[in-house]
This record gives structure tokens, sequence and C-alpha cells, in this order.
């Protein structure tokens, strides 16, 4: 009743079944204009007396426009609304529902998207919607006429309207009650019972209750200022239209989950409507939308950004006004964004629109509630979700780290199955072969497949377009179709993301850093592959596999097969840091004894006196409350101190798993006691952490760290060239080879860094064999 394919299937089958309406609208059933149902609407009202009694016959045009109405108003939301619902204009007055908002008539389309959908995929349940949503966008007032709709329409419909507190479900009853006041007699079911702001019963025997989020049942919820604390909205009773407001304050909202949502029929004509705003991470209403976004339970979710509706966030600009550079980077952002939240079209900010925000982002800023204007007026949904402890990342910090791992788009996902391709490549029978690659018995030789787990990549992979980049076989990967992409609800559900291929060539060091858990379906393990830094490039996250389905152990092939993958310039595979507290012993036993792995991170003790001591005879990381401050430290440093010529963090978080982890990592104390809100994730904010703080270290971090160096170098590069210096061009000089070392000997303190001896690199401390 809201998509128009089905609206006109829902007539023609109307008129289909129907001797008497084909003979009657054999043109189809009649839609009038809006100012004929004006006008003709404004005559039948003049037929009846206040108490809606007929004083006067009916004509026949009115008699038709009656008719046609009350029939077409059954299946035709869009023709009701827009003729007969009058709403409260924020206390000026009533006024037609239509026009909609931009942000109303997206919701509509979207559930006309879904109930289209559901018909032609033949799914039986209903529209069941999370709505998450920015201030002030009127999704309420459209719930409540959706609701009014299904009441006045049907027969046997048994709604519910609940809020988090009583008065704010009076709010909602007293809203269906005007709206149902202010419809045409004709269509107006009489009213057996009523009681205010509680039930309203129909003669078409529909009714409408009213709950709370600390209404009890039973008599309790009867008597107002005697509810009790345990809720429990729904039970007892089955509703197949409701509508429930502002979760994200409610005190129980667990009681939705326990007494409301089995009551709901799997019916193609069950409507639930669940909004709210935001307000902290990690509680019901949160845990509610990320559930429902990972392709869990029976709902759907709808975002609405502050952006949707340009009438009600639009400031008139200053003739002079020019935006500032992060109000510029944020409408780029919507812009990138927009297609997400609206079915694929691309919204372009206005001009007044992004004077709005920029104004009203300083108003907040400058009172020191960034926070409430974040979650007030999100531009997405993960930024709404605030805490109430504190985050080690300010707001800015968390924007410039978004930006840069922005930069670099995912070039390709793939499935990781070792242990099958290795079962597979086992099958190929064994062929004797002559000198000439023929088959000794006769047929040519099956080509046979690079050994399982190879060390090296295969020549025919060195391309770096994803388009071109083949799957090397042996490793067990495969990549993902389009079809497949499509439907895989996040980057959480076991499969590799690569923002950067193995390097073919050039100077190249990996550490594959695991953080592992039990694959019981609870936290995430997560495998991070770290570039290590250079002089010429910071520390970089190129691929990243996160799952919570297999276990530690099966977790190990898991590693072999990416480890391998990414080999460094010497063909040894990624050093593994593995953490090793509690289940990534397992995973480190299997992958060193029965994989045959080799290339561990050997633990060290950062509080030895003597650095000959400093390496112990044991492999893996052991985060412990002597250590966590010493990675977190190290983590925070990298990913917020940018390079004042590049404008790139000491280390480029590409995974947007483990950035829309940093927003939920706070803490009540000190850096060291930080980790994930309640509710929330932080296997891969730990992934990455030990990720690079073993990748610092092996680039020498003892001493000047990398990037200190790649700074300085960048500084006297510039300081040679405001002193008006020449630096020499050796490709077009004709000095030896030996002149060329020694000059670079002599006056570049950075040659060390060129060659290709780096200190801990070739320790053999660090390779166990």
């Amino acid at each position: 009743m809201y998509d128009r394919r089905l609206i006109a299937l829902r007539e023609d089958e109307i008129l289909a079944g129907s001797a008497g309406f084909r003979q009657l609208y054999p043109q189809g059933i009649p839609v009038h204009s809006l100012a004929d149902s004006a006008q003709l609407t404004a005559s039948c009202m003049t037929a009846v007396d206040e108490k809606g009694v007929l004083i006067r016959r009916l004509t026949e045009d009115e008699q038709a426009f009656i008719a046609a109405a009350r029939l077409r108003s059954i299946f035709d939301y869009p023709y009701f609304a827009e003729r007969f619902v009058w709403i409260d204009e924020e206390g000026h007055g009533l006024r037609p529902l239509y026009p909609l908002w931009e942000s109303q008539r997206f919701v509509i389309e979207l559930l006309g998207d879904l109930e289209w959908s559901r018909r032609e995929t033949g799914y039986p349940d209903g529209l069941l919607v999370n709505v998450l949503k920015a201030r002030q966008l009127g999704v309420s007032t459209l719930a409540e006429s959706l609701v009014a709709h299904r009441l006045v329409t049907r027969p046997y419909i048994r709604a519910l309207s609940g809020a988090d507190v009583e008065d704010q479900a009076g709010y909602l009853f007293r809203m269906i009650d005007r709206l149902f006041q202010q419809m045409p007699w004709f269509l107006r079911p009489i009213r057996t019972a009523f009681r205010q702001n509680r039930t309203m019963v129909f003669s078409n025997n529909s009714y409408l209750r009213t709950a709370w989020g600390k209404s009890t049942r039973g008599a309790l919820q009867s008597v107002a200022g005697t509810e009790g604390n345990k809720g429990a909205i729904g039970r007892g009773q089955s509703y197949s239209v409701i509508h429930i407001s502002e979760l994200a304050t409610w005190e129980n909202p667990e009681q939705l989950d326990t007494s409301l949502l089995p009551t709901i029929p799997i019916s193609l004509d069950s409507l639930c409507l669940y909004e709210s705003t935001a307000e902290f991470a990690g509680d019901w209403w949160h845990l509610h939308w990320q559930a429902t976004a990972e392709g869990v339970g029976r709902f759907v979710n709808i975002f609405i950004p502050w952006y949707a509706e340009p009438s009600k966030y639009s400031l008139p600009a200053p003739v002079d006004w020019a935006p500032k550079p992060k109000t510029l980077e944020h409408a780029a952002k919507c812009e990138a964004d927009s297609p997400r939240w609206f079915r694929g079209r691309t919204v372009h900010l206005q001009r007044d629109q992004l004077y709005w925000y920029e104004q009203t982002r300083a108003f907040y800023e400058k009172k020191g509630e960034l926070h409430k204007f974040l979650k007030e007026y999100p531009a997405d949904d993960q930024e709404c979700f605030q805490y109430a402890g504190r985050a080690i990342f300010t707001f800015e910090q968390l924007e410039a780290i978004e930006a840069a791992g922005r930069k670099r788009p995912m070039v390709d996902v793939w499935a990781v199955e070792p242990a099958l391709e290795i079962a597979g490549l086992r099958r190929l029978p064994d062929v004797a072969e002559g000198s000439d690659g023929q088959s000794l018995s006769g047929p040519p030789a099956r080509p046979r497949p690079n050994p399982p787990l190879s060390l090296r990549i295969p020549a025919a992979t060195s391309s770096l377009a994803a388009n071109a980049y083949p799957v090397p076989p042996g490793y067990g990967f495969r990549r993902l179709t389009p079809d497949q992409l499509r439907a895989l609800p996040s980057l959480r559900h076991s499969v590799l993301a690569i923002w950067e291929y193995p390097r073919p060539r050039g100077r190249r060091r990996y550490i594959m850093s695991v953080d592992v858990a039990d694959g019981l379906g609870l936290d995430y393990s997560v495998i991070d592959v770290v570039r290590e830094p250079t002089i010429e490039e910071p520390a970089e996250q190129v691929a990243q596999y996160v799952t919570n389905v297999v276990d530690a152990k099966n977790l190990a092939f898991i590693c072999d097969a990416i480890g391998r993958f990414y080999p460094d310039e010497d063909g040894i595979e990624a050093l593994a840091a593995i953490e090793t507290n509690n289940h990534g012993l397992s995973t480190q036993d299997t992958l060193q004894l029965h994989l045959g792995y080799g290339h561990f991170y050997v633990w060290e003790y950062a509080d030895s006196a003597s650095p000959d001591r400093r390496y112990s005879t044991k492999i893996g990381w052991v985060t412990s409350p002597r250590t966590r401050p010493l990675l977190l430290s190290a983590f925070h440093s990298a990913i917020t101190t940018f390079d004042p010529i590049t404008h790139a963090p000491d280390f480029i978080l590409n995974s947007p798993i483990t950035r829309g982890e940093l927003r939920h990592f706070v803490t009540e104390g000190t850096i060291g006691e930080a980790a994930a809100a309640r509710g929330q994730h932080d296997d891969g904010v730990m992934a990455g952490a030990i990720g690079y703080y073993v990748a610092w270290r092996m680039a020498g971090g003892e001493t000047e760290p990398i990037a200190e160096r790649r700074r300085r170098r960048a500084a006297l590069q510039a300081a040679t060239v405001e002193s008006g210096g020449v630096r020499l061009d050796w490709r077009n000089s004709p000095a030896t080879a030996e002149e060329v070392d020694r000059h670079v000997e002599d006056d570049d303190e950075f040659a060390s860094d060129l060659g290709t001896d780096n200190g801990l690199h070739f320790d053999d401390r660090n390779r166990i064999f």
C-alpha cells in the first residue's frame, strides 16, 4: 500500500475479484484530483450535523466520491494521506500532511521498496523497520499517520503506540486522536470506546492502546503514578501494527525483545516501526541497530541524516561567506555516503545547508558539547552514538583518522579456505612426466599447480589491478563474486579485505598481527597485515581478516595462508605477532609445529637494563597490565600524529572496522585501562596496535623512530632548497657508482635507510628455524 507498483496490482486484484466492482469501475477506481477531492470533501461535510447525522441527501457526485475514496483508501496510503490527513504544524495550527518533507518521503519510499521486495521474493514477514534519525524530521508524525491509516481502513487491527514515559506515550495517543478527529466523517469508523491517553476502540473491531517503558502488566499499568519498574509491554497480547518512539531514552528496552517482539505475527500485514535518535553507544538501541545491520533478526534499518531535510536545517549564507576546510570535508563525506542512505542517489549539500552546519557545530564546540551535536544531527550511523565514558580519541582526531583511511579504496575481498584447497590439490593424480613435459604413458600431463602454501607469489600475479590480479593457487583464496559481495552483510563475516596486494618488488616487510577469540560467535578474531614503515612512507594496514566462527586452532590455517601470501622481500613469510594470552597460544602452537611457520615475533623485555638481554626465548605477544599502556600509547601516538609534509599519519588504518572501533574505545582512567565500551568490540584495535608496535620495533624504534627521521629528512631537504643549495641528480651526471656511494655516505645521514642492512630486520633472534 506504499509502493505504486503494488497499489496498481492491488487495484487490479480488487476489480478482478468482484463483478460488481468491474461493472461499477470499468476504467479503474477513480482517483480524484487534490482540488476535486477538497471540494467534494467540503461539500460532503455540509451534509451532516455536529453529531455526524445526515441532514440532507447526498448528491450522486458525492456518493460516487465517497464510495471511491473508501475503497481506494484501503490499499493506497499516499492517496489517503494526501487528501484526508491533517496534522498540527508545531504549534502553528493544522495543515495537510502532504506535501511530505524530504525525510518523510524518503521513509515512505523505503517502505515501498521493502514491501515490493517482500512480494517479489515471497518473504512472509511484514514491514519491521528501525529508523535512526536526526532531530525533528517528522518521522513520529508520519509513523502515527501510518498507524491511523491501518486503524480506520481495516478491520480487526490491534495497534500499539509506545514511548519511554507515560507523558510521551500520551502525546502519541493524542496525535492519533487528532488525526482521527480531522478525517472526514465518511472515512471514520464509529468509536465505540475511548479512554484518554490509553485506549480507543472502533466499530470495525480495530483498537489502539498505548504503553510506556516503565509500565507493567496488569492493574499498575492503568493507574497513573503507580507504574512498576519492570516492563512487560505486549505480554499477553498480539499486535500487528506498532509504533515505538525514542528508544534511546528507555530504561528497560530489553522488554521489547522478551515481551513485544514474540507477539508480532509473521505476516505481510504486520507493520512495526522503531524510531529514535541516538544516545549512548553500547546501549540497547545501538546493539539492536548493529545486529540488524549485520542481517540478524526480522528488522530492516533506515538511517536519515541531518541533511535529508533542506528546509529544516538551512540558514541563509552571507554573500562573503566561504566554507571552512572542515566544512568542505564534511560535505564531501556526505556526498560520498549519501548513495548508501538514499537508495543509490547522490545528494549535494546546498550552500545554505553548509552554513547552518558550520555555524551550529561551532556553537556546540564553543560550549564543549560537540558530542551532543553529533548525537542530534548525525551524518552517518556511527558518529551519532556517543559514550558516557571518556574517549581516548577526540572527535577531531577521529575525523582526521577517518579521512586518512578513506583515501585508499579497498581493491578486493577474498574468502580464505586453505584446508579445502589443500585437500583438492592432494586429489590431483600424480602423473609421471618426461623431460619434454609429456606424460610417459601417452597423453599430455595435467599442468601441476604451485605447491600448497608456497612461500613465493606466482609470477602471473604481479599486476596490481583488482580486475587483473588472479587469485594465486595453493593458499585457499577465493575471490567473492559481485553477487556474493552484495549479499555480504559486513567485512566481519570471515573474509579477507585487501587494500594493497603484496608488492612484487621494492623494499617491503610485513607484520601479521593476530588477536584471537574462541570462535563461538561472541568476540572476533582479527588478523591484520601491516606494512612496515620506511624512510619513504609510513606504516599501513594493507589487509584484514575478521571472523567470530573460526576457532583458535583452525585460525592457524588462515594465518598460515595470509602470512605466506605476504612475504618479505627476501621471500620469508610475514612476521607473525600473535597475542598469546589465552586462545592465541593454541593458534601459535598449531602454526609453528603443525604448519611449519618459522617467522615469529620474539617477546621482548621492555624493562631490561641491557639491550643484549632485551629478547627472551619466547615468541608471541602477551598483553598484561604492564604492557598494555606501552602498546596503546604507541598506537595512539601513531594514528594521531600527522606528517606536516605528506599530511599522512604515522600509521594508516584502512579498515573501516578498526576505525569504527576507535569511536567505542573509552576509559575511565588512564590510556592503559582503555577498552571497548559496553556491548562493543576492540579486537580490531588490539590487532592493529600489536601490528604497529611490532612494525615500529622492527623498523628501529629503539633509536630514533623512523617517522621522526622521515620528517627530519624532509625538513633538511626543504632547508637546502630554501638556502639555494642544489641537490645532485646522479642520473644526469658522469659520476661512477663508487663516487655516488661515497658522496651519499659523506653527505646523507639517511643512507643506512636506503640500503639492505637495517639492523633488526635481519637479527637472527627474529627468525625461528
